[in-house]
C-alpha cells in the first residue's frame, strides 16, 4: 500500500512539474528540482559559517573570531540558549525570504529542510520527540489578516515534520502590534517589543518541561526572539532555542568594540 501511494505521489509530481516547470526560488530561472535554487543563486547563497556567537550565531568580526561570544551577549545576554541561521540575510537567501513573505508558502518546505539541518544540535536526538516542541513566533492578528498567513508558524510546521516534534501553533500571541523596526537601534528594537506577546493559558502545561524551538524566517537584533523566549521560560519551559531562516548581519563590525558604538551606529 505504501509502495503504491508513494509512487502515486511521484506521478503526481512529475505532472505537475510537466504543467509548471520547477522555477529557482530566489530568480524564478528554470530547475531541474522544485523548489530549489538554479546554478547561478545556488553559488551565490550566503551561507552562514565560520566563526560565530555561541549563543546568538551572528558572524564574528576578525579580531573576535577566538572568542565564543559576541560582545552583544556579552553585554546583555538574550532570553534564549542559543540560535541557528543557515544563511546571513543578502543575496537568494533575502529573495527567497521575501518571496515566502510575498505568499508563496511552498517555499517553507526547502527553507525548513535548510534550517533542520543548521539547528539540528539544538536538541540531543535522544529528547526531541518526546521533550521537543516547536512554536512560531506570532503575527498580530490585524498582520495576519492583511498577509493571509503566518510565515513563521509555516516554517514551523515543516520543522515540526522533519523533526517529529509537536507543533504548538496558538503558544505565544502577539498583544499589541507593534511598529516596523526597520532601523531602529538594538536598545530601540528592545523596547519596541516589550509587553507584545503573552502565552494562551492552556498552553503553559504543554510548554512546562518542555525544550522549545522558537522558530521565526529572519532575526536581526535578537529581540523578537528574546522577548518571546522570556515568555516562555516564565511560562516553565526547560530551554528554549531559535531557529531562523536567515540572520542579519550587523553593518558596522566595529560595533563590537564598544557597548555604547553599538547601540548607537548597529542597523540591526
Amino acid at each position: 500500500m505504501q509502495v503504491a501511494v508513494s509512487a502515486l505521489k511521484q506521478l503526481w509530481h512529475g505532472l505537475l512539474d510537466l504543467l509548471m516547470p520547477p522555477q529557482c526560488l530566489a530568480c524564478k530561472a528554470p530547475t531541474t528540482t522544485s523548489p530549489g535554487f538554479c546554478p547561478d543563486c545556488w553559488a551565490t547563497l550566503p551561507a552562514n559559517d565560520g566563526a560565530r556567537c555561541q549563543q546568538c550565531d551572528h558572524p564574528l568580526p576578525g579580531q573576535w573570531q577566538m572568542e565564543q561570544l559576541c560582545l552583544g551577549c556579552l553585554h546583555e545576554p538574550p532570553a534564549f540558549q542559543r540560535a541557528r541561521a543557515p544563511f546571513l540575510y543578502d543575496g537568494a537567501a533575502r529573495q527567497t525570504v521575501l518571496a515566502l513573505k510575498a505568499g508563496r508558502e511552498p517555499y517553507a518546505r526547502q527553507m525548513a529542510r535548510a534550517m533542520w539541518r543548521a539547528g539540528a544540535d539544538l536538541v540531543p536526538p535522544a529528547i526531541r520527540t518526546a521533550d521537543m516542541v516547536v512554536v512560531p513566533v506570532p503575527l498580530h492578528r490585524w498582520r495576519l489578516l492583511r498577509r493571509g498567513f503566518n510565515q513563521a508558524a509555516a516554517l514551523a510546521a515543516e520543522v515540526a515534520l522533519l523533526s517529529g516534534a509537536p507543533l504548538l501553533p496558538d503558544t505565544l500571541r502577539r498583544a499589541r502590534a507593534t511598529p516596523s523596526s526597520r532601523g531602529l537601534s538594538r536598545s530601540a528594537r528592545r523596547a519596541n517589543v516589550r509587553g507584545a506577546f503573552t502565552i494562551a493559558h492552556h498552553h503553559r502545561q504543554r510548554i512546562a518541561g518542555r525544550h522549545v524551538i522558537l522558530i521565526d524566517d529572519v532575526m536581526t537584533s535578537g529581540a523578537t526572539a528574546s522577548a518571546c523566549a522570556r515568555h516562555l521560560r516564565r511560562a516553565g519551559a526547560a530551554s528554549v532555542s531559535v531557529l531562523v531562516y536567515a540572520r542579519v548581519a550587523r553593518s558596522h563590525p566595529t560595533s563590537y568594540l564598544k557597548p555604547n558604538d553599538e547601540e548607537s551606529h548597529a542597523t540591526y
